[in-house]
């Protein structure tokens, strides 16, 4: 792959992309700026943790359905590296994200306990 590659969507390579692809991406693509892997299941932390250290300039970065990466990959330390990192993206910058969705009836008019 040409270093000057600034796109790539492999997502739904399932079980064929491993954290040692990733790495050898980020490795050779160092001016990414978009990268989707969603699908891709064998995924684990060491992909995302390439991807923060290892390109500066992404702007977008798809993990759907990664089921192999933790939740810790996104919180805590890794949220501050991510978050230092990439001073410019907002990460979960919306109170109430696609996980809240609307209630239906009269009897569900809270979410968490709030009316």
């Amino acid at each position: 792959m040409p270093p000057i590659l600034q796109r790539v969507n492999l997502s739904g390579c399932r079980k064929d992309l491993t954290d040692s692809h990733v790495q050898r991406l980020v490795r050779r693509c160092p001016e990414l700026v978009e990268l989707d892997l969603s699908d891709c299941t064998q995924l684990t932390e060491k992909a995302v943790n390439a991807v923060v250290e290892g390109l500066n300039k992404i702007e977008y970065l798809a993990l759907s359905r990664c089921y192999n990466i933790p939740s810790s990959a996104y919180l805590e330390q890794s949220l501050a590296t991510l978050q230092s990192s990439l001073s410019d993206v907002d990460i979960n910058k919306f109170f109430f994200s696609s996980v809240a969705r609307p209630t239906v009836g009269i009897r569900r008019t809270s979410i968490w306990g709030l009316r």
